[in-house]
């Protein structure tokens, strides 16, 4: 069985947010909490998420949604070893709107490929991140790119995603790890 590491984005994922529905249907996906969820800071978050990475009893799956994805592009180099891939939702552009001083910590964002599989799943209307930003990280990346069309943000209003959920699901088949 795997084993899959839930990283929300500022603020967390409430209960309609997609990441938690997937934790109810999926016993293996297991939410990272971060120190900070108002005050993201990059070093406390990718502290966190290495430290839950290291101490995972075996490689793990990575799924992210907004800020989350960036706390993986700074980490990726070092958790070559303990990741079998990434799926990062909505990652945002820091520089295209106004977060709060200490989000800018996240910048600049690591345009290099990262040593595991990996899927960038963005929308063509997200006010964090232009549908370009998105493909050119994702090319930076080394990653496969989905554009789900119109969804904003990617989060509450999309009903479980059940449509992502099987994205992911996908992707762990295609990496060679069995669902059960």
């Amino acid at each position: 069985m795997q084993l899959a590491l839930n990283i929300p984005g500022r603020k967390n994922s409430g209960p309609q947010h997609w990441q938690t529905s997937w934790e109810r249907e999926l016993n293996w996906l297991h939410r990272v909490e971060m120190p900070e969820w108002e005050f993201a800071e990059k070093q406390a978050w990718v502290g966190t998420l290495e430290q839950e990475i290291l101490k995972a009893p075996q490689k793990v799956y990575l799924v992210s949604h907004s800020l989350g994805g960036l706390t993986i592009a700074h980490l990726a180099d070092s958790a070559r070893e303990r990741v079998l891939g990434a799926f990062i939702v909505a990652p945002p552009d820091i520089s295209s709107y106004d977060p709060p001083p200490i989000v800018q910590t996240f910048q600049p964002v690591p345009l290099k490929p990262f040593p595991f599989p990996s899927v960038v799943v963005a929308s063509s209307n997200d006010p964090y991140c232009s549908i370009e930003v998105s493909e050119q990280r994702a090319t930076a990346w080394g990653s496969s790119f989905i554009n789900i069309g119109e969804a904003g943000h990617i989060g509450s209003d999309l009903n479980g995603w059940p449509e992502g959920l099987q994205k992911f699901l996908d992707f762990v088949r295609c990496t060679g790890v069995s669902e059960n």
